[in-house]
């Protein structure tokens, strides 16, 4: 119990902390980040960040049409991949192969 009242984390049923078992395995503890905030992490991996989402739009004539849409958080830029009446996965699939292949090689690299 004296491991987990000096911050070493929860006592397992053996006696010993977590943190205690990875020390006596010579394991060194991860080393603190100087930046623990969410923003600096997105700045840090913004070139390989492409973020998707779909809305949808009312037509005039009562009609629902779904866009697909990316966008780019390195350039802040928005690609429409695909307007439809119904979303399938293999429709997401395809307008995703194809906005990959049109973007350029240099904007592709961090991307998986």
């Amino acid at each position: 119990m004296r491991e987990a009242a000096r911050g070493n984390g929860p006592v397992d049923k053996t006696g010993t902390a977590p943190r205690a078992d990875f020390t006596h395995a010579g394991v060194d503890p991860a080393p603190q980040r100087t930046s623990r905030s969410w923003t600096r992490f997105l700045k840090a991996q913004a070139t390989g960040i492409l973020a998707v989402d779909v809305f949808h739009v009312d037509t005039v004539f009562l009609r629902r049409l779904f866009v697909l849409f990316f966008i780019e958080h390195g350039t802040r830029r928005v690609h429409i991949a695909g307007v439809t009446r119904h979303v399938t996965a293999a429709w997401a699939t395809q307008c995703a192969r194809t906005l990959l292949m049109g973007l350029d090689a240099t904007r592709t690299i961090g991307i998986r």
